[in-house]
């Protein structure tokens, strides 16, 4: 809560947990109650695949607090182990903040555009030489494939960028990239920039520059518009919550109310979830629901 309410300025004590200063991080000389100054927050980049709706790009992350120390030490500490001096001050801001909506009023602060990369997620590309962070040699690209490539030919087949490592780069400086089969394929390798060549863009590219996109299936456009936020969850209006039972979801999804569903696991508890689904775009929605009808012998 209390990095919803800090604010640049703000004169905070730190305190470290036990465990934390058992296990030998000690950033400061004594465990609680040094004294400093808020100096700025974090950083943390929503990429084109996990932006959840809002636009791809550079945020605030108040989770991690720029701070510094009454001895002019400067570093970034976790917004759990601080605490506001003028206590009054920081109940009064609470107020304020849970009487506008609390958490679910949040809003992300925007700071820049994604730093421009020479390659996308989903672009297809080709491995050229070992890289000390690749770890499979057998996907490195072979003469051969490097001579097709000069000829004018296409291998037959490529990797996929299915992250790029914004917060990690090279001794060299250059970006590094996750790379695999496909998004969701269950394993993946790194590789620097230097390394790869473009044989193909992918989908995320050709949405922000107007080209047609291209899916193998249905599951891969669902799987696309999902990454870009095009959906929302639906409340169970049994319940007006959003937990589903496997009944009550299929139901749905023949009256038209729903597309489709996922299911996953409740954190701590392990107990299954389902999740409702409706697509912004109502012609995937409406494909989609098909689809699941027909999968489950809907009528």
């Amino acid at each position: 809560m209390i990095n919803d309410v800090m604010q640049i300025g703000d004169k905070i004590t730190v305190n470290i947990p036990d465990e934390n200063w058992e296990w030998g991080y000690k950033p400061v000389a004594k465990q609680r109650g040094t004294l400093a100054e808020i100096i700025g927050f974090g950083e943390v980049h929503y990429s084109r695949t996990d932006s959840y709706g809002k636009k791809p790009g550079v945020y605030v992350n108040r989770y991690w607090v720029n701070i510094r120390t009454e001895d002019g030490k400067e570093y970034s500490e976790f917004s759990g182990r601080l605490e506001m001096v003028n206590q009054q001050e920081y109940q009064r801001r609470v107020d304020e903040w849970r009487e506008k909506g609390g958490a679910n009023a949040r809003e992300e602060e925007f700071i820049r555009e994604l730093p421009e990369t020479k390659f996308w997620e989903d672009d297809k590309v080709l491995v050229f030489g070992t890289s000390k962070v690749v770890s499979v040699d057998a996907l490195n690209a072979s003469q051969e494939d490097f001579e097709k490539i000069q000829s004018g030919e296409k291998p037959e087949s490529y990797l996929t960028i299915v992250c790029i490592e914004y917060g990690w780069r090279s001794d060299n400086n250059v970006w590094t990239y996750r790379v695999s089969d496909k998004f969701g394929a269950g394993w993946h390798t790194y590789a620097h920039e230097p390394e790869l060549v473009l044989m193909e863009r992918g989908n995320f590219w050709k949405h922000a520059h107007g080209e047609p996109l291209q899916f193998e299936n249905l599951k891969e456009e669902m799987m696309f518009f999902s990454m870009l936020g095009h959906k929302e969850y639906i409340k169970n209006p049994n319940t007006d919550d959003y937990e589903w039972t496997k009944d009550e979801v299929l139901e749905a999804i023949k009256n038209g109310s729903v597309d489709g569903f996922s299911i996953g696991r409740l954190l701590f508890s392990g107990n299954q979830k389902i999740d409702a689904v409706r697509f912004t775009d109502r012609d995937l929605g409406e494909r989609v629901r098909q689809a699941t009808m027909e999968g489950f012998g809907i009528q």
